[in-house]
């Protein structure tokens, strides 16, 4: 599944542009962790490992800037956002709101085939949690609010949500790192459940459910970053290289986040 918000200007073209693709790449490095909260961008530097100019580089940063996904620090350098505990309280407060009205408009509005679709995203999410994939894991857990979201039959709300989606999908990566084999497999539970009432046409049942699961989500996105800001290492020095793909912290199940079997590949970032 595409992570990124829709946007009019890409859905435009069949093919995007040079600059359209730089914002990509760099935008997929920083959802994926490749390049870590606080880290410098150096124009220079992007431009090399993205093989394009540091004009392109530079208008994908500010695009990347306008989805939240990079800063500019007091020095006036650009650095890779982080989450904070407060932001993350904003979003999942927004979550709240909108995902739990839009669940009761799924279950009056949805067609068979939207419901289907809910239970194959948790098909997906389990077999990513088996897999320790966790881009899979977050690519399903996209797709199944997507769903549920489009589902409602509201454009409105699917809209407000998709100018914050960057900031929920970095924020959904983050927390995937570090969750244990049993918060995962939990999390498929929760969803079939969503899944499930949504396929009894119980609307209430469907709105307790959801409530449920952001406000699990919301507390353990709590605990993560707060113990990131705990843990967290000075960023890396001005000038400093970003090629190398950054390496996130351990899991609290002792499982690496990332996925072994994918090996680096050069010259990329």
């Amino acid at each position: 599944m595409d992570v990124r918000p829709e946007r009019g200007y890409l859905a435009s073209r069949e093919t995007p542009n040079l600059t359209e693709r730089t914002t990509e790449e760099l935008r997929q490095a920083i959802l994926q962790l490749r390049l870590k909260s606080g880290m410098r961008l150096v124009e220079r530097e992007l431009a090399e490992q993205t093989r394009t100019s540091r004009t392109c580089v530079r208008a994908a940063l500010q695009q990347l800037r306008s989805e939240g996904l990079v800063v500019r620090n007091p020095r006036g350098m650009l650095t890779v956002a982080s989450v904070s505990p407060d932001e993350a309280r904003q979003i999942y407060e927004v979550r709240a709101a909108l995902e739990s009205a839009m669940s009761r408009h799924f279950v009056a509005r949805a067609s068979d085939a939207d419901v289907a679709a809910l239970k194959t995203a948790a098909d997906d999410l389990e077999v990513a949690v088996q897999h320790f994939d966790v881009a899979g894991n977050v690519a399903a857990t996209n797709r199944f609010f997507d769903v549920l979201i489009r589902g409602s039959g509201n454009a409105m709300a699917h809209g407000l949500l998709s100018t914050l989606m960057t900031r929920i999908v970095y924020l959904r990566r983050i927390t995937a790192e570090h969750a244990t084999l049993e918060y995962e497999s939990e999390t498929v539970v929760l969803l079939r459940r969503i899944h499930s009432a949504a396929a009894e046409r119980d609307a209430d049942e469907a709105v307790r459910r959801s409530e449920a699961l952001v406000a699990r989500s919301a507390s353990f996105a709590q605990q993560v970053l707060a113990d990131c800001q705990i843990n967290q290492p000075p960023p890396p020095a001005a000038g400093t290289n970003v090629q190398t793909p950054a390496t996130p912290p351990p899991r609290s199940d002792g499982r690496s986040g990332s996925n072994p079997r994918r090996a680096a590949r050069p010259r990329k970032i």
